[in-house]
């Protein structure tokens, strides 16, 4: 049995040993790669495919409500966060590893971190804040919603300033 101070992690060798449908997208010829790389590869390129096509969704449906409706609060984007948040939770629990749809990680990262994160970044911040209550985290969650809408909502109040300012000197 080796040491495992001298273990290291197996090689593959593309494309003889590990040819699936994304590695000829991610993997140049003649370079080896463990398959710890090759997945954090396909997991980073899930997460990018699904955010490209959640931000399309997320533009497409508020600019459509917000054409149907003429009122000052923007309600698609309300209705965007509303609905993305419903879909986070729902397919957050149908495709954990006990759910009735159970996903590969590179799946359910496309669906959750990609599609749902694209679509709005609401439905993150409100999952992971369900789930530090959900383990008991009381103060953690509490924390979560006041600084990241506090310091999110201070961060535009700063941007609007900064940019205010850039506009009059440039």
């Amino acid at each position: 049995m080796p040491s495992k101070l001298n273990y290291q992690p197996r090689r593959y060798d593309f494309p003889t040993e590990l040819f699936t449908t994304w590695h000829w997208l991610i993997i140049p010829l003649g370079f080896s790669y463990t398959l710890r790389q090759i997945f954090f590869v396909k997991i980073v390129l899930a997460v990018a495919l699904g955010s490209a096509l959640g931000g399309i969704l997320r533009y497409l449906i508020s600019t459509w409500v917000d054409s149907k409706l003429d009122h000052p609060l923007p309600w698609g984007t309300v209705m965007v966060n509303v609905i993305g948040c419903l879909l986070i939770g729902l397919a957050a629990e149908l495709t954990n590893a006990h759910g009735k749809w159970a996903m590969e990680a590179y799946w359910r990262s496309f669906l959750l971190l990609g599609i749902l994160g694209g679509f709005t970044t609401f439905s993150s911040f409100s999952h992971q804040t369900l789930e530090l209550f959900h383990l008991g985290e009381f103060l953690h969650a509490s924390l979560n919603v006041i600084l990241s809408v506090c310091l999110c909502l201070f961060s535009v109040y700063l941007g609007h300033l900064l940019g205010n300012h850039l506009n009059r000197i440039i």
